[in-house]
C-alpha cells in the first residue's frame, strides 16, 4: 500500500474492524477488547467488508456515538447511573432485611 493509505483488519476475538497504516505488519491492540493480534491475519475481502454492518467506533473517535449525539449519550449515561444506584439501593435493602437491621 502507498504511504498514507490505510487498510482495515478485523480483531479475531471481537470482530472490531480496526484501521491500520497500509504497510503495517506486526502486532496491534484492539481498542475494544484489548486483544493483541497480528496484522498478518487474513483481512476480510473487499466484498466481505462491503457486506459487513458498520461497527460503532470506540468513544473519543470522531464519528462515534458520543461525538455525533452528545445530549443523547449524556442522557443514556445518566440513566445507566440512576439504574445502577437503584439496583445498589435494592441490594442494600435486601441485605439489611436478611441481617435484621
Amino acid at each position: 500500500a502507498a504511504a498514507g493509505e490505510r487498510r482495515v483488519v478485523e480483531c479475531p476475538k471481537c470482530s472490531q474492524r480496526i484501521g491500520v497504516p497500509g504497510g503495517k505488519e506486526g502486532m496491534v491492540n484492539c481498542p475494544t477488547c484489548a486483544n493483541r493480534f497480528s496484522t498478518t491475519v487474513k483481512a476480510p475481502s473487499a466484498t466481505a467488508q462491503a457486506k459487513m454492518p458498520p461497527k460503532t467506533p470506540p468513544r473519543g473517535v470522531p464519528g462515534s456515538f458520543p461525538d455525533q449525539f452528545p445530549s443523547a449519550w449524556a442522557e443514556e449515561q445518566k440513566m445507566k447511573q440512576e439504574l445502577a444506584k437503584a439496583r445498589a439501593e435494592d441490594d442494600l435493602a435486601k441485605l439489611k432485611k436478611e441481617l435484621g437491621l
